[in-house]
């Protein structure tokens, strides 16, 4: 849970809203650094919450984001 940070969802909505942009238009654009940005993208990428167009811009290709997280008893504790 803690890879969809409050930055990162904040970045996946903003992409939602906006449509195709290069990393440093969006990074430009949420007044965040590059490097971090590129970093939350390559997260986000790895996961499949975003894709790549054909001239290597990024996009958020779904309407919902649903999460499941289990609240079992055999959950082990993250240190």
């Amino acid at each position: 849970l803690s890879t969809l940070s409050k930055k990162r969802m904040e970045l996946l909505m903003y992409l939602h809203e906006e449509g195709h942009l290069t990393i440093r238009q969006l990074a430009k654009n949420l007044g965040r650094d590059y490097s971090v940005v590129h970093g939350d993208v390559k997260v986000l990428l790895e996961l499949g919450l975003l894709v790549t167009d054909k001239e290597k811009k990024i996009y958020v290709p779904w309407d919902e984001l649903a999460i499941e997280l289990p609240l079992g008893k055999n959950l082990k504790r993250a240190v």
